[in-house]
């Protein structure tokens, strides 16, 4: 209707359409060229190079004044060092009786064995097997001595020693009246030479009954 009413009027203009027109791919980058721009390889100078292969040497300098040394991190200092067990005092051993230093293992083992002298001659044989490597039950399986009775004979024969000293002030002659009673002498383990020369004293007294021995810990 519109046509006929306005003859004169040109008809509005279509509209383009668009034609695909097939991409091309861009011509490929000399690899050069790739390794330059690309971020993950960067380019070191000769110098920069240089450089960095000297900060990885071991030994140089890290710090101000400070010179790092591999072996400083395999030996620290005892000073400083973090996880010391404590190492309680242990009496020097008795040494071994003239009849037992010229045995060899198996002899000193049958000694044990068969219990063959006094108690405090034999002792010190224990102690040095321990000195050797030999733990208690290994001792024990080959002599019979139990480890209780073990530890009670070494010690008992220390104290014995001790009982010896002229420091003690202990009359020589009385120390023969324990040599069937080393259970007495283990009790003053823990006294002073003193203290058990007055025990001892006090344990050879007419009427000390044996509960009052085994519980006397001296003045």
């Amino acid at each position: 209707m519109y046509r006929c009413m306005n003859p004169t009027r040109p008809p509005p203009p279509r509209r383009a359409t668009a034609i695909p027109v097939p991409s091309t791919p861009p011509p490929p980058r000399p690899a050069a060229a790739a390794r330059a721009t690309s971020p993950r390889a960067p380019i070191l100078l000769p110098k920069l190079r240089q450089r960095q292969q000297q900060r990885r040497r071991p030994g140089q300098a890290r710090g101000r004044g400070r010179r790092w040394r591999p072996e400083a991190s395999l030996h620290p200092s005892p000073a400083g060092s973090p996880g010391q067990l404590y190492q309680p005092f242990h009496p020097p051993p008795s040494p071994l009786p003239e009849a037992y230093r010229d045995l060899d293992l198996t002899q000193r083992l049958a000694v044990l064995r068969d219990r063959l002298g006094q108690w405090y001659e034999y002792a010190p044989l224990i102690a040095a097997l321990n000195r050797d490597g030999f733990m208690p039950s290994s001792i024990e399986e080959a002599t019979g001595i139990s480890g209780v009775e073990q530890n009670r004979l070494v010690v008992a024969a220390q104290v014995r020693d001790s009982l010896l000293d002229e420091s003690a002030a202990f009359p020589p002659d009385l120390v023969s009246s324990f040599d069937a009673a080393p259970e007495l002498l283990y009790e003053l383990r823990f006294l002073t030479a003193r203290q058990r020369a007055d025990a001892a004293r006090h344990a050879l007294a007419p009427g000390s009954t044996p509960a009052a021995r085994a519980t006397w810990r001296g003045p």
